[in-house]
């Protein structure tokens, strides 16, 4: 089985995600599109270089996203060295777990194996997110995939004394 823990900074918009240099990311675009009425999480991306420069520069699917757009810039922590692999196989279990409303067009396969994703959310600040109020936040802080059935669970943030 494979773990992953990622740690998901947000929210951004198209102004400050310019301040953001992480490399080898995952990324998620939310907001409303044409005719839609509600916000939604619509797009999961991966960059191995700058992920804030990959949204900014021409991103294909952002325009389709057209009011209230949203990213959260995710890093893989579990890992010394990610590699694209890793960051396509989170890709991969987020556009399989959550492929209804994603205009994602890859990845539609099934899952080859079992995996665990742990989600921490963070301010843009660094500190804990404690409330949960974006909608990128309605995914779960763990995702297990088992081969077969997916298995989920909310409220893993905790506090350090």
């Amino acid at each position: 089985m494979i773990a992953y823990v990622i740690e998901w900074m947000g929210p951004y918009n198209d102004g400050d995600v310019i301040s953001d240099d992480l490399e080898m990311g995952i990324y998620m675009i939310t907001g409303k599109l044409k005719n839609r009425h509600y916000n939604q999480i619509h797009y999961f991306g991966i960059s191995k270089n700058i992920v804030s420069s990959r949204i900014i520069n021409g991103h294909h699917k952002k325009p389709l996203v057209n009011r209230n757009r949203i990213y959260w810039i995710g890093e893989i922590k579990s890992h010394k060295t990610v590699t694209r692999e890793d960051l396509e196989r989170v890709e991969h279990v987020f556009i399989q777990y959550l492929k209804h409303g994603l205009i994602n067009e890859k990845k539609t396969k099934s899952l080859p194996q079992n995996l665990i994703i742990l989600n921490n959310w963070f301010k843009k600040s660094g500190d804990v997110r404690k409330n949960k109020k974006y909608i990128g936040q309605t995914i779960p802080d763990v995702i297990f995939w088992d081969g077969e059935f997916w298995q989920t669970s909310y409220k893993l943030g905790f506090e350090l004394d």
